[in-house]
């Protein structure tokens, strides 16, 4: 079988899926504006039947002036008509040499296919934010939120803590380990932010699961993109800031600057509000971009800034929303994790006594541990080697019950805003 376009153009089919939409990673890629990135699928099973889904684009996908419900996996008889977008017809025919076929259709222009594979395909644009929730409880998603959370607390609270112990000797070392462990921090959560989302949009699009070593080089090789267009966002914004307020000066001027400032106030407030959203919201979809485009800093913030140009409202409410779920799931599983570890101390002092479950809890955190008080790290100072193991293994389960307890609120929200962008991303073109 074959599609012909209008044009003329013909593109062979293959059995099993053939993607189709603007972009050159489509099996069918046609350049033309009305068409989704990600637009439509085509199945052509062994039996001989052609089924085609619509995967949540903007101007849909039609048979015989009908559109087709996204998501939903619909037949295409041979020689049927079909319109993706607003100005893409095509016919699908017998490939040449292949005899005619003669299916006849009398029924609806399109029906639902039941033996269609359900999980050829992305989902669709309505079931993309429940996706995204799933998704987050993968477990490689989990242990890479988890490990980039332990590193950068660790290495924030070791800048910290030579930053202190250095205060009163050499001030400008001490802001220096300040500053390098902020910058630490930062490129570990971007690099665990890049990998969590390439994951993310992986599972979301359809496209073959990502491994946490391919997400890590993936990370790696973008980290500067990731890292840095935030804070380049973060410094435009503040630049265009301070350029209001020297033209703001003009009100300094006697008789006419009055006149100007006031005219000037309503622009002043409609450009501080967008730059607001853009701050707020815009950044969330900076990620996702880099996954999704790859068009360096600059590049990534002009499409952001076209996305949040052309659909402010739209994108704030869909991140807003995610923030509330996120919020609200945070709490409920810190009080489930906060109850746990209440009734498992509970257990723990039935089960070893009063004296002993004091002996564990005098080194409960690791921290005196480092400026030489009494524990495994710092000898037995006459207490039982037992009780510094104990407490050393009592450390290190409640902080990676911590770790998980913050790693999922932190895949979840990556996961929505990858599903957001998903959801938004064909309002801009190209």
């Amino acid at each position: 079988m074959q599609l012909v376009m209008q044009d003329g153009r013909s593109f062979a089919l293959r059995p099993g899926v053939t993607s189709f939409g603007r972009s050159r990673d489509n099996m069918i890629s046609i350049d033309n504006l009305s068409l989704s990135r990600k637009h439509a699928q085509l199945h052509w099973d062994p039996a001989g039947a052609l089924y085609v889904m619509d995967v949540g684009s903007v101007n849909g996908t039609w048979i015989n002036e009908q559109r087709i419900p996204a998501g939903q996996w619909c037949a295409l008889p041979a020689n049927t008509q079909i319109r993706f977008g607003t100005e893409v017809i095509c016919r699908v025919t017998s490939a040449p040499g292949a005899p005619p076929e003669t299916i006849q259709v009398e029924p609806p222009a399109y029906q639902a296919a039941p033996n269609a594979p359900s999980n050829a395909s992305p989902v669709a644009r309505t079931e993309v934010f429940t996706q995204a929730i799933n998704r987050s409880l993968d477990r490689d998603q989990l242990i890479v939120a988890a490990g980039g959370a332990l590193l950068a607390g660790l290495a924030g609270f070791l800048g910290l803590l030579i930053a202190g112990n250095l205060f009163t000797d050499s001030l400008p070392l001490a802001v220096a380990f300040v500053a390098a462990s902020v910058v630490i921090v930062w490129l570990t959560l971007s690099l665990a932010t890049g990998c969590i989302t390439k994951m993310s949009h992986a599972s979301l699009t359809g496209l073959p699961p990502v491994t946490i070593r391919e997400a890590l080089n993936f990370g790696w090789r973008r980290l500067p993109e990731l890292a840095f267009t935030p804070v380049a966002c973060l410094a435009i914004v503040a630049a265009i800031g301070l350029a209001e307020t020297v033209v703001m000066l003009v009100g300094r001027i006697d008789y006419i600057g009055e006149v100007i400032v006031s005219l000037l106030f309503l622009p002043a407030l409609a450009l501080n509000l967008f730059l607001i959203v853009l701050v707020s919201f815009g950044v969330a979809l900076i990620a996702p971009t880099i996954v999704d485009r790859g068009r360096g800093v600059m590049g990534t913030l002009q499409h952001v800034l076209a996305l949040m140009r052309r659909i402010p409202g739209q994108a704030a409410l869909y991140l807003s929303l995610s923030w509330l779920l996120t919020g609200l799931i945070t709490w409920i599983i810190w009080g489930v994790v906060a109850l746990a570890l209440a009734v498992t101390m509970q257990m723990l002092l039935a089960g070893v006594g009063l004296n002993k479950a004091s002996n564990i809890a005098l080194n409960w955190l690791p921290i005196p541990n480092l400026w030489g008080g009494s524990g495994i790290l710092s000898g037995f100072a006459g207490r039982r080697f037992t009780y510094d193991i104990a407490s050393f293994v009592l450390q290190l389960g409640v902080l990676g019950t911590i770790a998980l307890a913050l790693a999922f609120p932190f895949v979840l929200q990556v996961n929505l805003a990858c599903a957001v962008y998903l959801h938004v991303k064909d309002e801009v073109p190209g």
